[in-house]
């Protein structure tokens, strides 16, 4: 019987479906390691981001208060990297970190 890994990636490859994933694995990366240029010094220490699903990047915070400080900024976060990056992010997500 056939690992379920296994049977996806073949059924990925097949309808190139992995080729996207791929790509937006990359891009995600770009912004994973640009972050602290994206978001600044005042939140660096206190925001990660961890995850890029249907154009929304996940971020984690550390607190509520942060969340409420970003959302008056998140349009201005949104074209800052898809300027950057020439990607299309529509959506931030907050996330406090547990």
């Amino acid at each position: 019987m056939e690992h379920i890994k296994i049977i996806l990636e073949r059924y990925f490859k097949k309808k190139e479906i992995g080729k996207f994933l791929s790509i937006e694995k990359e891009q995600g990366q770009k912004i994973f390691n640009n972050w602290d240029e994206i978001i600044g010094e005042e939140y660096k220490e206190l925001t990660k981001p961890y995850r890029i699903l249907n154009n929304k990047l996940f971020i984690y915070v550390e607190n509520s208060v942060i969340i409420s400080e970003l959302i008056y900024k998140k349009k201005k976060i949104i074209e800052k990297i898809n300027k950057k990056f020439s990607i299309v992010i529509k959506d931030l997500v907050f996330k406090i970190k547990q």
